[in-house]
């Protein structure tokens, strides 16, 4: 990444006008919902919807706050190791799924569009936490699986994002499927 810009507030950060942020939000939420496998697409969305954030009037969020862990390739290398019916071996296999997924945790699109370091933070925790949800759940990275876990994010957090991602994806299912999304 190039070097930090003048005004930015922490390594990766991109300072925006209000009319630049309206036009990173609108132009994100259209091509993620075209095309949600845009990775960028759908982190510039968190980034520029990230209103506000409660996590450090609890204890525990206070903490995270303070210590800010970070979920990297590097520290989650032990779930490799462990057996699939645990947590972290089927977080491992659901990372490495071949021909499937692939996906490594140092890949995300890092946050840029946040104009405070804290809630920085928290919408990098958002997103590295996201895949952990999907093993939880048992929800693939299909647009119903996807679809639904933004259903329980959006529960969860409350982000504007997730409330968003939740109504793109309904319009993209089947019938069939926007009946099994709503049934479960």
């Amino acid at each position: 990444y190039p070097e930090k810009s003048v005004g930015a507030l922490y390594g990766t950060h991109v300072p925006t006008t209000p009319f630049q942020r309206l036009a990173l939000t609108s132009g994100s939420a259209v091509g993620a919902l075209f095309n949600p496998a845009r990775a960028d697409l759908v982190a510039a969305l968190v980034s520029t919807l990230l209103l506000l954030s409660d996590i450090g009037l609890d204890p525990t969020g206070r903490r995270l706050l303070s210590e800010q862990p970070r979920i990297t390739s590097k520290n989650i290398e032990l779930c490799y190791t462990l057996p699939t019916n645990t947590f972290g071996g089927s977080y491992a296999k659901f990372m490495a799924r071949p021909g499937k997924r692939g996906f490594s945790a140092d890949e995300r699109p890092p946050v840029r569009f946040v104009d405070d370091p804290e809630l920085a933070y928290v919408a990098t925790r958002y997103r590295e936490v996201h895949d952990f949800w999907h093993v939880l759940f048992g929800m693939g990275t299909t647009v119903l699986g996807e679809t639904g876990i933004k259903a329980v994010e959006l529960l969860q957090t409350g982000l504007p994002m997730c409330g968003m991602a939740t109504l793109g994806g309904t319009f993209r299912l089947t019938p069939v499927k926007r009946r099994l999304l709503y049934s479960t």
